[in-house]
C-alpha cells in the first residue's frame, strides 16, 4: 500500500489573525473561527466575525485546531474565514475520500499533537502538518472503511448520547416534581443541619505531620471525587471534625471563579486520614428532617446557585460565603417520604448510568481499536 503525507493528498491553509478592528458582531465578512472554542459538536460554531480574512474553509472542510486542543476537529459548517488558532483541510478528492479523511485527522490527531512546542502553550505548524504520514488505499477501499467507521462511530455517538440523557435527569426529575406547579414549601439551612457548620484544614508550611487532604477539585465537578486529594504537612493529626464523614455535604467556601463558590457534592465515604481544606465547608444534616441526596441535588439548582452568588463576598479576586450566608440559604423541603423516594430514584439512574457509562467506555476501546486497524490496512 502506498505510503502518503497529508500535504500529498489535501489542501492546507493556515489560519491568520485578523487585525484588530476587523472583529466585530454585526455579521460583517464571514464567521470567524479563531480557534477550538468555536467548535460545537461536529461543526463550527462561530462567536464573532471578520470583516478582513485572508484564509478561508468552505461548507464540509475539515477545520483542525493546533494549538492548545491540539488535533480536534470539526466539519466547517458553512464558508468560514480561518483564525490562527486553526487549519483548514481539504481532501483532495481524485485521492482522498472525504469521510475517509474525517476519521483520518481523528486517527492522527495524538501523533500531531506529540508534534506541540511552546513556552505559553503548544501549538503546531504547516510542516507539522503536513508532514503526518499514512498507508493510502485506493478510493473504493477508502470509501469501504469509511463506511465502516461511520457505522461504528453511530453506535458509540447514540451510547454517548444516552449517558448524557441519564446525567441530565435528575434535574429534569427535580424540577417537575419540586420547582412546579406553585411555591414549594422552603426551609432555610440552619435549620436542618444536625450540627454545627464546620470549616476544614488547610496544609502549613511549618507543619511536620505528613496527612492528605481533599483539593477543591473533588466537589467542584459533576460528583464527589475522592481521587482528586494531595499530600500535605499539617500542625497536628487530622481532627475528627476535619475529616470526610460519609453522608455528609462538603461546601466550597471559596473560589476564583464565581459559578464554582457555594457549589456542593455529598460525601460517598468515610476517611478519617483525609481531611477537607479550609477553602471548604462541612454540613451535616439531621436525617430525621431531610434526606442527604434530595439536599444535595436541591443544593445545586438555578433557585439555590442565585442565593449563593448573591451572598458571596469578594476579597482579591476570590468569592467567598461563610457559615452565616449557608445557614440563610433557602431550600425547597417536600416531605421526608417525598425526599426519600426522590432519592431512591436517583439510584435507579445512578445504576443505569453506571452501566450505560461502561459500556460507554467498551465502545470507545473498540472503535479506537476499529479505527486502528483501518489505518493499517487491516480491516
Amino acid at each position: 500500500m502506498t505510503i502518503v503525507r497529508l500535504a500529498d493528498v489535501t489542501e492546507i491553509a493556515m489560519g491568520q489573525a485578523p487585525p484588530g478592528d476587523a472583529y466585530n458582531d454585526e455579521g460583517a465578512g464571514l464567521p470567524l473561527v479563531a480557534g477550538a472554542g468555536d467548535f460545537a459538536g461536529d461543526t463550527t460554531s462561530p462567536k464573532k466575525y471578520s470583516s478582513i480574512y485572508s484564509k478561508v474553509a468552505e461548507a464540509g472542510d475539515i477545520v483542525l485546531s493546533i494549538r492548545a486542543s491540539i488535533g480536534a476537529r470539526v466539519l466547517a459548517g458553512q464558508r468560514v474565514a480561518l483564525g490562527r488558532g486553526v487549519a483548514g483541510i481539504r481532501p483532495r478528492s481524485e485521492l482522498l475520500d472525504a469521510r475517509y479523511a474525517w476519521h483520518l485527522i481523528e486517527h492522527l490527531a495524538p501523533a500531531l499533537a506529540a508534534k506541540g512546542r511552546g513556552a505559553t502553550f503548544l501549538q503546531v505548524n504547516r510542516t507539522d502538518i503536513a508532514e503526518l504520514a499514512f498507508p493510502l488505499p485506493p478510493l473504493p477501499e477508502q470509501r469501504r472503511i469509511a463506511a465502516i467507521l461511520d457505522e461504528a462511530d453511530a453506535l458509540r455517538r447514540a451510547r454517548a448520547r444516552a449517558v448524557e440523557y441519564l446525567r441530565e435527569l435528575p434535574s429534569a426529575l427535580f424540577a417537575d416534581a419540586f420547582e412546579t406547579g406553585g411555591d414549594p414549601q422552603r426551609v432555610r439551612v440552619s435549620e436542618i443541619h444536625g450540627g454545627t457548620l464546620r470549616n476544614g484544614i488547610s496544609p502549613s508550611t511549618s507543619g511536620t505531620v505528613v496527612s492528605e487532604v481533599l483539593t477543591l477539585s473533588a466537589i467542584t465537578g459533576d460528583g464527589f471525587d475522592f481521587t482528586q486529594r494531595k499530600i500535605g504537612t499539617f500542625a497536628s493529626e487530622h481532627h475528627s471534625a476535619k475529616t470526610l464523614r460519609a453522608g455528609e455535604l462538603l461546601i466550597c467556601r471559596g473560589n476564583g471563579n464565581r459559578d464554582l463558590v457555594g457549589r456542593a457534592q455529598l460525601v460517598d465515604r468515610t476517611a478519617d486520614a483525609v481531611a477537607f481544606p479550609d477553602t471548604m465547608i462541612a454540613m451535616t444534616l439531621d436525617p430525621s428532617a431531610v434526606n442527604a441526596r434530595f439536599v444535595a441535588t436541591a443544593w445545586n439548582r438555578p433557585s439555590v446557585r442565585r442565593q449563593i452568588q448573591a451572598g458571596a463576598k469578594t476579597t482579591n479576586g476570590t468569592f467567598k460565603i461563610n457559615q452565616q450566608s449557608i445557614g440563610s440559604i433557602e431550600l425547597p423541603l417536600p416531605p421526608l417520604d417525598e425526599q426519600e423516594e426522590f432519592a431512591r430514584r436517583l439510584e435507579e439512574i445512578d445504576s443505569s448510568l453506571e452501566s450505560s457509562s461502561g459500556a460507554l467506555r467498551t465502545q470507545g476501546e473498540l472503535f479506537d481499536a476499529l479505527q486502528h486497524r483501518a489505518f493499517r490496512g487491516e480491516l
